[in-house]
């Protein structure tokens, strides 16, 4: 990729956002009608799978096309993630679920920036931490976290 026009890698960023705006409308309003679990973990799963093949890819064709799936995901794991997050979570505690859920992201996106800017620009270590989070989550709702309260609720099936 060092050969490559820098207008090209400049689209990975692009590439990641067109996925993000076909799917926003469309994830949560599944979660909303089918329930939130499931969404939840084909986004996640979808993910870990993309962010895989793309640790491990050397083509900007294959990296652009796994941009769009990661770009895919995000609604998934970020709009239906947060508020599944939030129906288990008490009234009481959701405010700082909310701030710490929206703080994070960003300080994580600026320590990448500086850390690949600053100390090294080797992006393997820093993705392969990432993606074993992203496996650990990923296993952990499958195992334990059912569907979502509020889902069953407002369908009438919750007692």
């Amino acid at each position: 990729m060092l050969c490559t026009p820098h207008y090209k890698i400049g689209l990975l960023g692009s590439f990641f956002f067109i996925g993000v705006i076909a799917m926003m409308l469309v994830v949560p309003a599944i979660a909303d009608s089918y329930g939130r679990r499931l969404p939840f973990i084909v986004t996640m799963a979808a993910s870990v799978a993309a962010q895989s093949w793309l640790m491990m890819t050397s083509s900007l064709d294959t990296a652009l096309g796994l941009m769009i799936v990661l770009g895919m995901t995000f609604p998934g794991k970020n709009v239906v993630g947060l508020a599944y997050l939030l129906e288990f979570t008490s009234s009481k505690s959701q405010e700082a679920v909310v701030n710490y859920y929206m703080y994070l992201e960003p300080i994580l996106t600026l320590y990448m920036t500086f850390h690949y800017s600053e100390y090294s620009n080797k992006y393997f270590p820093l993705q392969a931490i990432y993606l074993c989070i992203g496996i650990i989550d990923l296993l952990f709702i499958v195992a334990f976290l059912p569907e979502s309260p509020r889902y069953f609720y407002s369908h009438g099936e919750y007692e």
